[in-house]
């Protein structure tokens, strides 16, 4: 699931399965224990990105992904991810 569809899933049911799941490309260590979820959902709710606009905004989406959250993207080794930021190796 990608940034976007993660977005997605959180406003259509934050407390389900899939909005509890890290967007694929980030680290779920980071994601979670260092409150980046929290961080990211709190500036959506501040800048008005909801269901209804979320196509709207795939630009502002995107571009705070790359602004606030590249520190936190694994890099990918073959089938393995690093984060650069904890240092957590996981399978991608």
């Amino acid at each position: 699931m990608n940034i976007i569809e993660w977005v997605k899933s959180y406003f259509k049911d934050p407390k389900s399965e899939e909005s509890n799941k890290t967007p694929d490309e980030f680290c779920p260590m980071c994601w979670g224990y260092q409150q980046y979820q929290g961080k990211f959902v709190r500036d959506l709710k501040k800048n008005h990105i909801d269901l209804n606009n979320i196509d709207e905004n795939i630009g502002w989406i995107e571009g705070y992904a790359a602004k606030n959250l590249t520190g936190i993207m694994m890099e990918r080794k073959g089938s393995e991810g690093h984060c650069p930021s904890c240092g957590n190796d996981a399978r991608l």
